[in-house]
């Protein structure tokens, strides 16, 4: 783990609006940078930050108005930078401890910074979706395939219980009889229907015959003398007619007919809970699957929670899908004490060697909000440089008046 820088010794000339400014700052608490509007205190901290970061922290017109180079000297606990910018471009120069050149050592310090070791109040000017995104960016988390999971176990269970609602109301709509019917197999019926309509065609046919042959047999009589034969023959044949009759009896249709109605009635009553049954095995599914859906919401409920719980987030910060919730409550409902402390602590969470903090918007903070930082940067072995704006100078570490040092 790289050691705790903290700066020096500063030397800054032809930056913006300093032109020469030499300050050897305590290592821990707050540095006040302290003097009129436009007189150059910005342009300290920015010295501070070009002097760390290069040209990308540059503005476009970073030398003094009619300078021609900048010159930007650090030095800290372990390390000399050097950086001039003029029109030929950036030179950077860093030196070890021992006077040994430091390779590739714009990577080194950009390693070694915060994302809000140059600006901590950032996150407390952010909107509530861009804090969170601040948040788990520097406490390494990354929440959005958990989110995924989530989200898509959530839609999933929604349109599960949907199914749990609609087959719940299936079942509930379909009313049987206490007494269930016993089902029967209506092709049989049908076919004893059959067979009594037959036999009873068969008996109205042989009904229609004796009465044609009795009605021949008077004709038969009145002729007698010529058809006495005839008759004889007829005679035989009615003797078979009536000995077949007499061998059969009507059949009474009404009973099947009324069965066969029966059985109907009864084939839907059926059907009816055959309907349930299918709806009840459907909803005790549905309610299964709903069930684990649920329980893989709290599998990912809880790694989220490990996973935070493990980001070593300041005491009390909470990450939700919604927002940041500080002590159970929104964050953007905490004081601007409360918000200032949690920056701070953001911008130490991953122990960045640089602690080194810079503080714009100083004129902004009372007494009360000064006293809060002072005691964080103890707390947290940081150096935080805080610019106000002040006619006099009261309170104030270092003064700036016009471009220098006020000695």
């Amino acid at each position: 783990m790289t050691t705790p820088q903290h700066i020096i010794r500063l030397q800054a000339s032809n930056v913006k609006r300093l032109k020469a400014v030499e300050v050897h700052p305590e290592p821990e608490g707050l540095v006040i940078v302290g003097g009129r509007n436009a007189q150059g205190k910005s342009s300290l901290l920015d010295a501070i930050e070009m002097g760390i970061r290069g040209p990308r922290a540059a503005p476009s017109e970073p030398i003094a108005r009619g300078e021609t180079k900048l010159e930007i000297l650090l030095e800290t606990e372990d390390y000399t930078i050097q950086r001039t910018a003029s029109a030929s471009g950036w030179k950077l120069k860093a030196l070890a401890k021992n006077g040994s050149d430091i390779p590739s050592p714009q990577a080194l310090f950009d390693r070694m910074a915060s994302d809000l070791t140059f600006d901590p109040l950032a996150f407390v000017r952010a909107k509530p979706r861009d804090q969170v995104d601040m948040v788990r960016e520097l406490a390494g988390i990354d929440l959005d395939e958990m989110d995924r999971r989530r989200d898509e176990a959530y839609s999933h269970r929604t349109r599960v219980n949907q199914d749990v609602k609609r087959l719940t109301g299936v079942i509930s709509s379909i009313e049987l009889p206490a007494q269930m019917p016993v089902s029967v197999d209506t092709a049989e019926m049908e076919a004893r229907l059959r067979q009594a309509q037959a036999t009873n065609g068969q008996i109205a046919s042989l009904e229609m015959g004796l009465t044609a042959l009795k009605a021949k047999r008077e004709a038969l009589k009145a002729q007698i003398s010529t058809l006495e034969a005839e008759l004889a023959g007829v005679m035989e044949s009615g003797k078979k007619l009536q000995h077949d009759h007499a061998q059969l009896s009507p059949v009474d249709e009404r009973p099947l007919l009324d069965a066969l109605t029966n059985i109907a009635s009864d084939a839907k009553v059926l059907a009816r809970a055959e309907q349930k049954r299918t709806a009840e095995g459907e909803l005790l599914a549905a309610q299964q699957n709903s069930e684990t859906l649920t329980e893989q919401i709290k599998v990912i409920d809880r790694e989220k929670r490990e996973a935070l719980a493990s980001a070593n987030l300041p005491e009390g910060l909470e990450v939700t899908k919604d927002g940041l919730r500080l002590n159970g409550q929104p964050l953007e409902q905490a004081s601007l004490a409360e918000k200032i402390g949690v920056s701070v602590a953001l911008g130490v969470i991953n122990d960045p060697a640089w602690r080194i903090m810079l503080v714009r918007e100083g004129s902004s903070l009372d007494s009360e909000h000064m006293r809060l930082l002072h005691d964080l940067a103890i707390q947290r072995h940081a150096q935080f440089f805080v610019e106000v704006a002040s006619d006099d100078g009261e309170g104030a570490t270092v003064i700036i008046e016009d471009g220098m040092v006020k000695s």
